[in-house]
């Protein structure tokens, strides 16, 4: 009698773990978000003085087409004319794929992680230098037409500004088309004073991007948009002098055919990026990174690289002596030794009490000799972005090394809890081995539903921020309900053995079932918790792993807190085979 008693006591402890979970997968997914969008970059780096040469455009123009993917620029009359008579690029933009990262790459040349801006959540003045920085630094002029967040990052550096009015998420297209329309008066209301003045203007353009999200970018309210964008920048065009002047045309991101980015789907990770008028190389065609927009563009104005930047000049773009490119590598290279340099120190040195040796130490052995040629250069470069590749992976594996015992924990955690269940006689091995084959029924189920839901571990599945809050519920009802289901299947396969169970029996079984389903949910959350991390302070992981992460953590947590009413659906169940007996049955067989 003792001996079922301490079995029913240790059962009873099942819903009490259970919830202890559900509140604790709470902490962690606030927690996990918190640190995600409010991610500051914790990177210094001092601004540089060496230049690359003087100006081979007297005024750089960029109109940003937001949304705008490679494909969807391809056959717009006005681009494919700018195409013809300069650059055209393929450019590979960063993860996660979202629009204010994307300008925060574009103007600082620094990957999310350093330039700090990772989300369309909390903008705020970048930590680190932008090309706006160094051309206001030099005495430009800097000129910005965007929406308010977007004029948020560079706020502190530009001179000129227009602020565009927040469009609604979810709107009829003509309400987009106005919008473009009074964008386009604003942009040239901003660019026509600054005529011939040197220095940097940035120009937005959303209507495209509002396509994307509403209809997807294999309708036609997206190509609509695109042309008329494409009539937009003809316009603004025609306010420069493309002999002396330079028009960029790029975009932040693209979309998918459904509508959505975030993600690292093909088609939101090319965009183009389209170079004409003065210094530019007509014919040129090759492929780059967003990040080396901002090399690009101080190469242009003579400017100073941005001191966190990590990409480089797309040199062949540009109609440069061979000396002018060699300038322009070095001025890159004097930056990247600095950068390299502070971004080691910082990854040795940061929040460790007793420092041990990274394997980058002296990055001035990869100074070049003042004779070095071009190809000199650019192998120096790439021996410096190995050095802070290195730098990198030596500071993940050691937090790896240090996150491996907490994982281990949650891993082996339910396993031992299992055996303790079944040395204290509250369940038998067959009655595990049951609620087990229930619990993998209902993961499938689960797994199942997410596609079929338009759910997955993609930031494009969130296809509008203001869906964010619901389709976190929508993982979570999924959650809850493919559990249930699971209760329900284990319930009636009792049934049809002709077990007739107990209340008490009914309950444990629900209790095993809803526990070995959450368990693979922890496992994989303890995989991504080792392999990558999920509270980022100077690194942004796998954002695939990361939203997947956090999907499954709201999953374990809604199931957790409610894990005391799975017996319900069990009770239900199996309410019509056999009715509930007066006494709970005196001990267990094992």
């Amino acid at each position: 009698m003792r001996s079922a008693r301490g079995g029913h006591a240790a059962v009873l402890a099942l819903p009490v773990l259970l919830v202890a979970a559900g509140l604790f997968a709470r902490v962690v997914a606030g927690r996990a978000l918190h640190d995600f969008t409010a991610y500051r970059t914790p990177f210094a780096f001092p601004p540089l003085s060496t230049t690359t040469g003087p100006p081979l455009a007297r005024q750089v123009v960029m109109v940003l087409v937001d949304g705008l993917g490679l494909e969807g620029s391809r056959g717009l009359p006005f681009l494919d004319e700018l195409r013809a008579r300069g650059a055209d690029y393929d450019c590979r933009v960063g993860l996660p794929s979202l629009s204010l990262p994307g300008r925060a790459v574009m103007l600082s040349g620094a990957w999310q992680e350093v330039n700090g801006q990772v989300t369309n959540y909390n903008p705020r003045p970048l930590g680190i230098e932008s090309v706006f920085t160094v051309a206001h630094r030099q005495g430009l002029l800097t000129a910005l037409a965007a929406g308010h967040d977007g004029l948020v990052l560079f706020a502190p550096d530009v001179a000129r500004a227009a602020v565009y009015a927040r469009d609604p998420q979810s709107a009829p297209f003509a309400t987009y088309e106005a919008a473009l329309g009074r964008q386009a008066t604003q942009s040239e209301a901003l660019l026509a004073p600054a005529r011939g003045r040197p220095g940097l203007v940035l120009l937005e353009l959303h209507a495209v991007d509002e396509a994307g999200h509403g209809w997807g970018a294999a309708s036609a309210e997206y190509r609509r948009a695109a042309r008329e964008s494409d009539g937009a920048i003809r316009d603004l065009a025609s306010l420069l002098d493309l002999d002396r002047d330079t028009l960029v045309v790029t975009a932040d991101h693209g979309h998918v055919p459904a509508g959505g980015h975030g993600g690292a789907e093909e088609s939101v990770l090319h965009v183009p990026l389209v170079l004409a008028g003065a210094a530019v190389r007509a014919g040129a065609r090759r492929t780059c990174r967003q990040v080396d927009l901002a090399a690009t563009l101080c190469t242009l104005l003579g400017l100073p690289i941005p001191s966190g930047n990590q990409g480089r000049p797309v040199l062949d773009a540009l109609a440069l002596d061979a000396d002018r490119r060699v300038r322009a590598l070095r001025a890159v290279l004097a930056q990247r030794e600095a950068f390299v340099a502070a971004y080691a120190r910082h990854l040795r040195t940061a929040e460790e009490t007793r420092p041990e040796p990274s394997p980058v130490r002296d990055v001035g052995a990869f100074a070049a000799a003042p004779e070095a040629g071009e190809a000199r250069l650019a192998a120096r470069l790439d021996g410096l972005d190995r050095a802070a590749d290195l730098a990198k992976q030596w500071r993940l594996a050691r937090e790896q090394r240090a996150r491996a015992l907490p994982a281990l924990a949650v891993v082996l955690a339910p396993p031992l809890i299992a055996l303790a269940l079944i040395r204290l006689r509250a369940a038998a091995p067959a009655q595990v081995g049951r609620a087990a084959l229930a619990a993998a029924l209902g993961v499938g189920l689960y797994a199942a539903a997410l596609p079929l839901l338009h759910l997955g571990y993609s930031l494009t599945a969130v296809n509008k921020d203001e869906w964010l809050p619901s389709y976190f519920r929508k993982d979570m009802a999924i959650g809850v309900g493919a559990c249930a289901l699971a209760v329900v299947f284990g319930a009636w396969r009792e049934e049809r053995r002709g077990a007739s169970p107990g209340l008490f029996d009914r309950a444990r079984l629900a209790w095993l079932t809803t526990a070995l389903f959450c368990y693979p949910f922890a496992v994989k959350m303890a995989w991504v918790y080792w392999r990558q991390g999920v509270f980022p302070r100077w690194e942004i992981a796998d954002p695939y792993w990361g939203f997947g992460f956090y999907l499954d953590v709201l999953v374990v947590m809604a199931v957790g807190l409610l894990s005391p009413l799975m017996v319900l659906p069990a009770w239900l169940a199996a309410s019509r085979r056999a009715p509930a007996p007066a006494a709970l049955p005196a001990h267990d067989v094992v």
